[in-house]
């Protein structure tokens, strides 16, 4: 059985390496449904989904996966108190 891999799928982006959606949460870091938010809302510019006779999947071309950027998961830290600096909060 042949199948159709994302990274040679050309579609209408001639010139363009195409990657599905494991390959840009695997670059990016971000988990697959993640991918596919982007994708949904935009943040992903050029995403084309592919049918096939096994099913459906998208691809994005890899030059709009370049300037995306992931938050690291969890709580970002507080900032440091600046030395000198009055609390504006009491204490009880």
């Amino acid at each position: 059985m042949n199948v159709y891999s994302g990274t040679e799928h050309r579609g209408g982006d001639m010139g363009k390496r195409m990657l599905t959606v494991a390959e840009v949460a695997e670059k990016t870091g971000a988990a697959e449904r993640t991918v596919r938010l982007w994708i949904k809302t935009g943040r992903l510019r050029g995403a084309k989904s592919v049918k096939t006779p096994m099913g459906e999947y998208w691809t994005v071309p890899e030059s709009s996966v370049e300037g995306v950027k992931v938050r690291p998961r969890g709580r970002p830290p507080k900032p440091e108190p600046q030395a000198g600096a009055k609390s504006t909060g009491s204490k009880r």
